[in-house]
């Protein structure tokens, strides 16, 4: 995805969250003949395959470069530090 190729994935937790479907990838069933499809939709439709990689490479950018992940534990520490602290009783 990052280097602006389309990409194909198999519907799954994990994959399903990166991969927007007919957006910036394929998603496929678990079998050969829902990734041979796929396969063959990418390589007979020289556009979307184009499309596809466009988006994935866009999606990596914005949400999953080293950067974003960098603003995105930041945030967390942010949030953290900025929340009122609660009363912490040692006996529990």
């Amino acid at each position: 995805m990052a280097c602006g190729c389309a990409v194909i994935g198999t519907d799954v937790p994990g994959i399903r969250e990166v991969i927007c479907h007919e957006e910036s990838g394929l998603l496929v069933e678990e079998s050969v003949e829902s990734l041979r499809s796929a396969i063959f939709k990418l390589q007979l439709d020289p556009d979307l395959s184009q499309r596809l990689g466009q988006r994935a490479r866009q999606q990596i950018v914005e949400h999953n470069s080293l950067e974003a992940a960098v603003e995105q534990e930041l945030d967390v520490y942010r949030k953290l530090c900025l929340s009122p602290l609660t009363s912490y009783d040692e006996t529990q």
